[in-house]
């Protein structure tokens, strides 16, 4: 029998917990934003997030199954390679070399050091924990987490006084593009150390932008 069946209450806490996350977070960023200044609500409110996706997929996921995602080979299929490091050459071009001349060297240094726990968490979570749980399903294991990922991103929308290049269609639409990605290459190949460094990598880039477009005078 598959573990998801034999485990309904640890499914049902990472499916119904994953959209409980995100309304949190949707409902706590217009407070965080009025009552800290920025950045420190967007790091206030990624906080929330990445404790909630830690707890979440350590508590719901399937912790071996989890584990062995890190120890799978690296992969070397061609359309999933394509697809994992396309986020990473995109956001290059786009966010990263216009903007990182501009950014003072600390900042740069933040910036590094919040796409590291943002990549390495997510990556535990949307892809991780769901292909653990599900390791067989298209519709549990890609598609489901998608929703959720790309509307956790509604959160830094409603963030009072952030912007963002290309505004809330790009943030949403990039964000989308990027689950696909990801999804399709972790549920595909089971090696969830690419799309770690990857995603990692294009939260640096695009993160960079936003540092400068935000809080860099």
């Amino acid at each position: 029998m598959p573990e998801a069946a034999e485990n309904p209450g640890r499914r049902a806490l990472l499916l119904g917990g994953a959209w409980l996350l995100v309304a949190v977070t949707i409902g706590l960023a217009p407070l965080l934003g009025r009552w800290l200044p920025s950045p420190a609500a967007v790091l206030a409110l990624g906080a929330v997030y990445w404790s909630g996706c830690w707890t979440l997929a350590l508590l719901a996921g399937d912790r071996s199954a989890l584990a062995a995602l890190y120890r799978t080979p690296i992969h070397r299929r061609p359309v999933e390679l394509i697809l994992t490091w396309l986020p990473v050459v995109a956001t290059l071009v786009v966010g990263f070399l216009p903007s990182v001349s501009r950014v003072p060297l600390p900042v740069l240094a933040a910036v590094v050091g919040v796409a590291l726990v943002n990549g390495v968490t997510e990556e535990l979570f949307w892809r991780g924990a769901f292909v653990s749980r599900f390791p067989g399903s298209l519709k549990l294991g890609l598609l489901f987490p998608l929703l959720p990922f790309t509307a956790w991103h509604l959160a830094l929308a409603l963030m009072p006084g952030v912007r963002y290049e290309g505004g809330i269609p790009a943030l949403l639409g990039g964000a989308a593009f990027f689950g696909v990605c990801w999804g399709w290459t972790v549920w595909r190949t089971h090696d969830l150390r690419s799309a770690t460094l990857a995603h990692v990598l294009t939260n640096t880039f695009a993160f960079t932008q936003l540092a400068l477009v935000n809080w860099v005078a």
